[in-house]
């Protein structure tokens, strides 16, 4: 699993958790939360991992319009 630097917020460690792209450890998600229950019960049935939402399956961050309506849905 990758290990979360101290300050995951800032934009280096962003993008270096985005870099390798998606793998066993790694999934971007770009908003909908409608599949995030899976993906955690996924992560938590193996070896952990990182579940980055509002970047694009290329890599990109796209960001979240609605980051309030998201984080209610979580």
């Amino acid at each position: 699993m990758p290990e979360l630097p101290s300050s995951a917020a800032t934009p280096r460690p962003l993008a270096d958790l985005i870099a390798p792209g998606e793998g066993q450890a790694t999934e971007f998600e770009r908003g909908k939360v409608s599949g995030l229950g899976r993906e955690i019960c996924a992560f938590a049935n193996s070896e952990g991992g990182v579940i980055l939402l509002g970047v694009d399956d290329d890599g990109t961050v796209v960001g979240i319009g609605r980051h309030n309506r998201v984080k209610s849905q979580v």
